[in-house]
């Protein structure tokens, strides 16, 4: 059961939320903007977005925010940028984070690959991928996130040891993409368990959970980034 994603996050429903919430918590980047005209939009930084010097750790394909609420709640002293292309499951995300008091997080609607240029050396503690579409046929490339163009711009942003957690329930993509991180001389790849654990605690989200109920196998690796 590995080829269905087992959820379709855009197609939930969602009433537009307050003005009030969505000047709180959701920024809006125009991907034809940020295209054309990069200059035009501020750095991917806490103090750009959040006002504060404290570092950002990314939730990258944020969905409906389960895991982006947790790193909110467990690492208060990080200001936690979730990045998601479609907009209800923004809006569900800061609905639930409102609910639960969370200070610390916002939401930015656009398209993760189109921030490379925006991102400033030492800014970022840590990025998620979890659960990313997978790339197994050409058809699929247009959503490819995981990409050598990630990972120089990863390195450039993530501070010395700074982390990277990819998890996949596609075994065959899973090996694909740790193989191709094994040969990355700037990021130190570890795969065993208790290694990745011992880096960065799993922080889990809702869907990660159901999965593993259902019996789907879900596999980690964690890069530390080497300067």
């Amino acid at each position: 059961m590995t080829q269905g994603r087992g959820r379709h996050p855009a197609r939930i429903r969602m009433k537009k939320p307050d003005q009030a919430l969505l000047d709180r918590y959701m920024l809006v980047w125009s991907t034809r903007e940020l295209h054309f005209h990069t200059g035009n939009f501020p750095p991917v930084t806490s103090q750009s977005i959040f006002g504060t010097n404290a570092l950002l750790i990314l939730d990258i394909g944020s969905a409906t925010g389960e895991l982006s609420h947790a790193l909110a709640a467990d690492h208060p002293d990080f200001n936690i940028l979730g990045i998601e292309i479609s907009t209800k499951p923004i809006w569900r995300s800061l609905v639930n984070a409102h609910r639960k008091n969370l200070h610390n997080v916002k939401y930015l609607k656009t398209d993760f690959r189109l921030l490379y240029p925006l991102m400033q050396p030492d800014s970022v503690q840590a990025a998620y991928l979890h659960f990313p579409v997978p790339v197994l046929t050409g058809a699929d490339e247009k959503h490819a996130i995981f990409s050598e163009r990630f990972l120089d711009a990863l390195h450039i942003g993530l501070v010395d040891q700074g982390v990277i957690g990819f998890t996949s329930d596609n075994e065959h993509y899973f090996s694909d993409v740790a193989q191709r991180a094994s040969q990355r001389n700037d990021f130190r790849l570890l795969t065993d368990k208790k290694e990745c654990e011992a880096a960065v605690p799993l922080h889990k989200s809702y869907y990660h959970d159901v999965w593993e109920r259902q019996g789907r196998l879900t596999q980690r690796f964690v890069l530390l980034n080497r300067k």
